[in-house]
């Protein structure tokens, strides 16, 4: 052995026998693979775990030892336990490597984290990826199909169109059904965008998608019980990007493309619709009312206002720190034309998320988001909107006159028939909405760590969002035909919350990981409403003037408080036992004197079966089974709901009066859902097939629900607590590493089998039973059978002897009169099962990502079917082609009724207009290509295309089977009328990273 050899094992020797008598002190730093600092780590001696300590917020322990150890012992809960040499170089650099299954998934749990491993709810979790480089308009459009329990249908394809959100189903018939969106601690009010024309706007549109890193979905009791009173409809939270220590990372991109309506209505041109006109006026003896076929214009108004709408969107961020400062601020620009004509959407977010830590023991963050979207758009889901105008207007009108100037005056057919204000192409020119929304979304906080097992945090919040709408009808539409109209919306939305909490791990070491959250929260908003319109309104201007008579004109100002104490406790046993116990105590104005305060308590549990441990035969490396029970609670009601109102604007014998507006409630309680919940969490083969596999079963009792009364005072609805609704259902979600290598290919599945039953309603009348509720007059509420059910009379098709519609009446025989048959549950508007399928394939640089959405197993009644396919029974709209195979003498083997102009024949509400609308979507397909340069190794490139709502596999008959119809929140849905089909967009993008 060589000198130098032999005076090495000397001195570690030595070293040795003095750490054995006298102990040795050791410090180190310990961080996921990305360098991220890890809290909380449990260091320990090899085989003591009594003498550990935990890492504090940067990840730095400090460790003194008196025995004879040459090795110490690093666990985490979601990450590889690892054993370590002690004689290293001071201070040691520690990397934990992710646990076996789920390997980076970290839950944002409301006041806190867990690892996968440790969490016993359902917690459903997607990241970046749905949302960055997406032509969506809307980042919820970015979560369809994505999470099991959880189904996305937007109100319209148009832009910024709000979206229905329901996890796990439908909760609630009078109150709302949206989840609790939760973004970077903040609550976001439930209120809903501009009504004026027809359909919802969405007032959450200013959040940056390329600002989002991970969405989480609590979706049992367990998980959003620490939300108490508010998380019946279950939780969203948002968690937006943040800055990393390290070098600045600068990532920039840029795409443009364009988009197209994905479906038209195939309606007759100008001598179909006077072919079909005739047949149908011969039909019922209307010999005077004969076109010339020959001799008819023909007008495409649908193609008039369509148009290949061009769009552009820059964003850049900024992110980056040391052990003390993390920032992250980031700007993204967006201009995007509609595929309608005259519309636009112009929107530009900023943002600045930082943190920074003064001490070890003192930390403060500050997240601050301001935004402005400028919108131009156009009604619809109403008859008179210029989309349902391009379907149903006379095809058989000229739009331009000879010099080729749109025509403004009133429309006539070489019958003289027609002679209304305006036409597709003038409504959509001459009515001019504009929509301007700026928000602020401001949060900072407060840590400060005595010690490194106690933390106590306050934060505070504030929201403010401001909707202004100027819209003008000019004297050449129908709505503006006295003179020109026009109508101001101011909406203003104010949020303040402040929340306090203490975090206690007094046990973060050995077998024993106790962590103890309790804290305390305050919420108010305050929401006002000013609207104004009138005319006549001078062309030039386009507004409300002096000169302007006002006929229409209302405020209204409402506010609600939420005060609640929370608390949960995390308990694990050597890391296999585990248990977490919630409660939260919630107070609102919003309800009754008498039931303001409601207790919502939740305990989930789990065993880890097997961990790390390979079965040969099975394949089965990780298992863990997991149970959870609680109870939470729905306040999406208005904010006076439970109190008597007056209308200070009646009018009596032409004088001013006040009038009762709504009947109070003092016994008005929160909706309670308890929610059982049991699931597996497994993986096999090295985790080359991981998921989860979940039942659960939510009863939502006390409904808040609008229910009649009699109306001696002239009012014939209060708000009561009544009702019973029951979701029940499986979710399965795998992941699967089907090839590895240079050619790598993943897959990501989830599905979700869901049972929706109305369990049980009000005894309105005293007879005994339960009583219906009847919703848009099709959508039903019986015990026994889903919530909002399609109650219809059953289209029979037709006589083939005379051409009649025919209806099926109780006893399964035939009428042809619609009044004497019988209605029946026909179908329901939700989903028995609906999921997404996910294959990215990545061969070097190249990568190909294909996303696929479904639904199966549920209807949607086609309310402008009945314009379009009337078969000329009011003589008021064109009709689709369909039409053309009505019944003749000649054409017996139809379902379509004979053509009878002016009289009605099978177009009365029936199952004629109930579809089915299962279908299977490509939702996006995006091609990539990334390098790196090579005289800078850190600048990444990567240039893809990508394409939104490519293809649509379904039988559903109208434009598109993923849309909804009015008011997101209602439990009624599962209508269509004149909804904008989604947009099918294409785009090529740049960005870079360095």
């Amino acid at each position: 052995m060589s000198n130098t050899k032999a005076t090495f094992v000397i001195l570690l020797c030595s070293v040795f026998l003095a750490h054995a008598q006298s102990g040795f002190l050791i410090e180190g730093y310990v961080s996921d693979p990305e360098g991220k600092p890890l809290t909380g780590v449990s260091v320990f001696p090899l085989d003591q775990t009594n003498k550990g300590t935990p890492t504090d917020a940067l990840g730095y322990f400090k460790l003194m030892l008196i025995a004879n150890v040459d090795s110490i012992r690093i666990t985490s809960t979601g990450f590889q336990p690892q054993t370590v040499s002690i004689f290293r170089e001071m201070p040691m650099r520690i990397e934990l490597q992710p646990a076996v299954f789920q390997l980076e998934e970290v839950f944002v749990t409301g006041f806190g984290q867990q690892s996968a491993r440790s969490v016993t709810g359902a917690i459903s979790k997607t990241g970046p990826a749905a949302f960055e480089r997406m032509p969506l308009n809307s980042w919820q459009l970015g979560l369809q199909g994505q999470l099991p329990g959880v189904t996305i249908t937007p109100a319209s394809g148009g832009q910024a169109a709000a979206s229905s959100i329901r996890v796990r189903g439908v909760h609630s018939i009078s109150a709302g059904n949206q989840p609790l969106i939760v973004i970077d601690g903040m609550i976001m009010p439930a209120q809903n965008g501009s009504w004026t024309l027809g359909f919802q706007t969405n007032p959450l549109q200013t959040l940056n998608p390329e600002d989002i890193a991970s969405v989480e979905v609590l979706k049992d009791a367990a998980s959003a019980a620490i939300f108490g009173a508010q998380a019946g409809n279950g939780v969203l939270l948002i968690t937006t990007k943040t800055g990393k220590p390290g070098a600045p990372r600068l990532r920039a991109g840029y795409f443009a493309g364009f988009s197209e309506a994905s479906q038209r209505y195939d309606v007759l041109n100008g001598r179909e619709y006077a072919t079909l006109w005739n047949q149908a006026a011969e039909n019922t003896g209307f010999s005077n009312l004969i076109y010339n076929v020959d001799a008819q214009p023909d007008t495409d108004w649908q193609s008039l206002i369509l148009q290949r709408g061009f769009q552009h969107q820059a964003y850049a961020s900024f992110s980056g720190g040391n052990e003390q400062t993390q920032y992250y601020v980031s700007a993204n620009y967006k201009d995007e034309d509609g595929y309608l004509i005259t519309t636009n959407l112009e929107r530009l977010n900023l943002r600045a998320n930082i943190r920074h830590q003064f001490s070890p023991e003192w930390t403060a963050g500050l997240n601050l988001a301001p935004s402005r979207a400028a919108q131009r758009y156009t009604g619809h889901q109403f008859l008179g909107s210029p989309h349902a105008w391009s379907a149903w207007f006379l095809p058989n009108t000229k739009a331009f006159d000879e010099q080729g100037e749109l025509i403004r005056t009133p429309l006539r057919t070489s019958l003289g028939l027609g002679g209304i204000n305006g036409n597709p192409l003038v409504v959509l020119k001459d009515q001019e909405m504009r929509l301007e929304t700026q928000q602020i979304l401001g949060g900072s906080y407060v840590e400060f760590a005595p010690l490194p097992q106690l933390r106590f945090r306050s934060t505070l919040a504030v929201e403010q969002t401001y909707e202004q709408e100027q819209g003008y009808d000019g004297p050449a539409t129908f709505f503006g035909r006295f003179g020109g109209s026009a109508s101001r919306l101011h909406q203003q939305l104010n949020s303040l919350q402040w929340s306090s909490q203490a975090t206690w791990a007094p046990l973060r070491s050995g077998a024993h990981n106790l962590e103890v959250i309790a804290g305390m929260q305050y919420l108010k908003s305050d929401f006002t409403v000013d609207f104004a319109s009138g005319g006549p309104v001078d062309d030039r201007s386009r507004v409300l003037t002096a000169t302007s008579q006002i006929n229409e004109y209302f405020s209204e100002a409402q506010a609600a408080e939420f005060f609640g104490y929370f608390s949960q406790l995390h308990y694990q046993f050597k890391e296999k036992w585990l248990a977490t116990l919630s409660a939260r105590y919630d107070g609102s104005t919003r309800f009754g004197r008498d039931e303001q305060f409601g207790f919502f308590p939740a305990l989930g549990v789990g065993r880890i079966l097997i961990d790390h441990t390979l079965n040969r035969h099975t394949g089965l490396q990780y298992l863990k089974v997991r149970g959870s029970i609680g109870e939470t609670g729905n306040a999406a009601i208005e904010d006076l709901a439970a109190y008597s109102l007056v209308n200070p604007r009646g009018s009596y014998l032409g004088q001013s009066s006040i009038t009762l507006q709504s009947l109070g409630n003092p016994q008005l309680g929160w909706e309670e859902t308890v929610q059982l919940d049991i699931g597996l969490d497994f993986a096999f083969w090295q985790s080359r097939l991981s998921g989860t596999l979940g039942f659960f079963n939510r009863n939502t009792s006390d409904l808040l629900l609008q229910a009649p009364v009699p109306a001696t005072n002239g009012i014939n609805t209060i708000w009561r607590n009544a009702g019973t609704i029951r979701n029940t259902g499986i979710e399965l979600e795998l992941r699967g590493k089907v090839v590895e290598g240079p050619l790598s290919w993943d897959i990501s599945a989830n599905a979700t089998w869901l049972r929706n039953e109305v369990v049980a309603l009000p005894d309105t009348d005293g007879d005994g039973t339960d009583n219906d509720l009847l919703f848009n007059n099709y959508n039903l509420f019986r015990p026994g059978e889903p919530a909002g059910a399609f109650y219809l009379i059953r289209y029979a098709g037709v006589d083939p002897g005379n051409g009649d519609a025919l209806f099926y009446q109780k006893d399964g025989s035939t009428t042809n009169q619609a009044a004497l048959a019988s209605r029946e549950v026909v179908g329901s508007p939700i989903p028995d099962v609906s999921g997404g399928l996910q294959h990215r394939v990545r061969y070097g640089p190249l990568s190909l990502t294909a996303f696929f959405h479904f639904k199966v197993g549920h209807q949607a009644y086609l309310n402008d079917f009945m314009h379009l396919e009337e078969n000329f029974s009011t003589g008021n709209f064109n009709q689709l082609r369909t039409q053309l195979n009505a019944w003749t003498p000649e054409n017996t083997n139809t379902d379509v009724p004979q053509a009878r102009l002016f009289q009605p024949n099978g177009n009365q509400m029936s199952t004629r207009y109930l579809h089915d609308a299962d279908f299977l979507r490509l939702q996006n397909l995006t091609l990539s290509y990334d390098w790196r340069l090579k005289r800078d190794a850190n600048v990444k490139m990567r240039v893809y295309a990508s394409a939104q709502n490519l293809w649509t596999w379904t039988r559903y008959q109208g434009l598109d089977p993923n849309s909804e119809f009015y008011n997101i929140q209602s439990g009624a849905q599962g209508g269509r009328l004149y909804n904008l089909p989604a947009a099918r967009a294409f785009i090529l993008g740049l960005e870079t990273e360095w």
